[in-house]
């Protein structure tokens, strides 16, 4: 006699049911970022002061730094700040956005190569730098996840089937934090100063139009300053990354700076040591008056 045929079957399915809350805190207006061709840029010697250390434009979105403060502090050190302005095309934003700045010794100016006086000088280093680590525009998402797993076991003997359905549950709830930041640090032994900016990931508005970035050098005598600007553009089809190197009059990005004859900006610290380190530890990168609100009635068709 045949045996009977018996038929066997598994399903494994799996369920996932994902409540997603998004919270707002602050007011958060910021926007975005990209490669272009560069070549090593020469050392900018002029008597004249260049204030504006790049620009770039491509497809409509705009990147630049400005020298906005150089002052002195005193004891040799002095304090240079510069303004980033990031204004993307529409439906684009800048992403994040890496800066270097690197001093070193100045080489010997033209008009002072002849000299045969020799001075002993000391090699200019960063000793800070702001924000060191700054925090804006954050949000707070609240998750849920419930899986399911159902295991149906059909097993036929001739006519008759019994049917078997095991099912487990498991729920996870999370609390995750996305907020816009920008890190600072000083690198090489005082030789370079490096930040980091990036976009809140959960809201995606982009890094901040304009924000400013700070450091205090100690140095004696004029010191050879580098500027360096990487970002990603976003928003697009896919990324586009740019590497500003050249201003649009074709200066390069590194020139020498005399604090005293390239003095700019306004001294809100008050004339001491204490003052100014108090000053330099509040800066965030916020800079004042760049967003406002725009009173404007609705008008409903």
């Amino acid at each position: 006699m045949d045996p009977e045929l018996t038929e066997k079957s598994f399903i494994i399915s799996f369920e996932e049911d994902v409540l997603t809350e998004v919270e707002y805190h602050g007011e958060y207006r910021p926007r975005s970022i990209f490669t272009a061709h560069h070549e090593e840029a020469p050392v900018a010697v002029s008597s004249d002061p260049a204030y504006l250390v790049t620009e770039t434009e491509i497809a409509n979105s705009y990147l630049s730094a400005t020298l906005s403060t150089i002052q002195p502090l005193g004891d040799h050190k002095s304090l240079l700040m510069i303004t980033i302005a990031c204004h993307p095309a529409p439906e684009r934003r800048f992403m994040n956005a890496t800066i270097s700045w690197r001093i070193s010794a100045s080489p010997s100016l033209p008009d002072t190569a002849h000299s045969t006086q020799t001075t002993s000088r000391h090699d200019p280093k960063v000793v800070t730098l702001a924000p060191q680590h700054s925090v804006g525009g954050w949000t707070e998402e609240q998750t849920r996840l419930l899986w399911g797993l159902s295991l149906p076991v059909q097993v036929g003997f001739g006519p008759a089937s019994v049917g078997v359905e095991p099912s487990t549950e498991k729920e996870t709830q999370k609390a995750v934090m996305h907020a816009m930041t920008i890190l600072g640090t000083v690198r090489n032994a005082g030789t370079r100063a490096t930040w980091t900016v990036e976009e809140n990931k959960s809201s995606e508005r982009g890094i901040p139009s304009h924000f400013q970035l700070a450091i205090v050098v100690d140095h004696d005598g004029p010191f050879l300053s580098e500027f360096d600007v990487k970002a990603e553009l976003g928003g697009g089809l896919w990324s586009t990354f740019l590497q500003a190197k050249k201003s649009k009059s074709g200066k390069a990005l590194r020139r020498i700076i005399d604090v005293e004859t390239w003095k700019c900006g306004d001294i809100l610290w008050e004339p001491s040591e204490q003052g100014w380190k108090k000053f330099v530890a509040g800066i965030t990168g916020e800079v004042d008056g760049v967003v406002l609100n725009f009173s404007q009635t609705v008008v409903r068709p």
